[in-house]
């Protein structure tokens, strides 16, 4: 029962030494010291946001946020709450949304949406409070839902998984004249971005960026990002 409450497997790695191994915060340590790049998949589909990661969707970060989603290790939140945070910041200090705030423009977090089946299994909703975790000072609304029923996406391809999503994604809160930052936790086929994108326009948002994680290994990226500003 102990170890339910009180996990002694690391996260990231499952070796007994603690719950997050001194390899595994390196990995986190040297990410954040790296700073956020921009990143899209390849090929990078129509419609996809401008999109900040922290980390390859890999080794150690893989299982933690597969532990963290679905394996009841929510004391992972810190370490992944982390790397979403370095992501915003790169997401908050790129044109043009750097000069939506400059001219006073309100801007939003918005976590990507959940299936209402992954809600009721898990009991709760790990986006929401990784954004929560990682932005506690900005403004965060739950303002996406499913409208019909979508597939579970993994295994899927990248044309399975954008049919899957076509026009799937609907708005529970207004998010009219914001700038809305997406959150996900990794970029796999940006399908996701992209249907949570539409959704957002339509609903009157001015513009979408999006923060996550990591981003699959598979994608490609562009030029590394070096953040001038940061979440104080």
């Amino acid at each position: 029962m102990a170890d339910l409450v009180w996990p002694r497997q690391c996260g990231g790695c499952e070796s007994t030494r603690s719950r997050w191994c001194a390899r595994c915060a390196a990995i986190v340590r040297d990410a954040l010291v790296a700073g956020p790049q921009r990143v899209q998949p390849d090929p990078c589909p129509p419609g996809f946001p401008p999109t900040w990661s922290s980390v390859s969707y890999d080794g150690p970060i893989a299982h933690a946020l597969k532990a963290y989603k679905d394996g009841g290790r929510a004391d992972l939140l810190g370490p992944l709450s982390q790397l979403l945070r370095t992501a915003l910041a790169g997401a908050l200090d790129a044109p043009p949304l750097r000069g939506h705030l400059v001219r006073g423009g309100a801007v939003l977090i918005v976590p990507a949406p959940s299936r209402p089946a992954a809600y009721r299994k898990r009991g709760r909703h790990p986006l929401l409070d990784l954004a929560r975790a990682a932005a506690p000072e900005l403004p965060i609304v739950d303002a996406l839902r499913f409208g019909r029923g979508v597939r579970d996406q993994a295994g899927l391809d990248a044309w399975s998984r954008a049919t899957n999503l076509r026009d799937a994604v609907g708005l529970r809160r207004s998010v009219a004249g914001a700038w809305v930052l997406l959150v996900d936790d990794v970029v796999t086929t940006g399908a996701t971005l992209v249907e949570s994108r539409r959704a957002l326009l339509a609903g009157g948002a001015v513009g979408v960026s999006a923060a996550t994680v990591a981003v699959t290994r598979r994608r490609a990226s562009s030029e590394p990002f070096t953040p001038r500003a940061t979440l104080a």
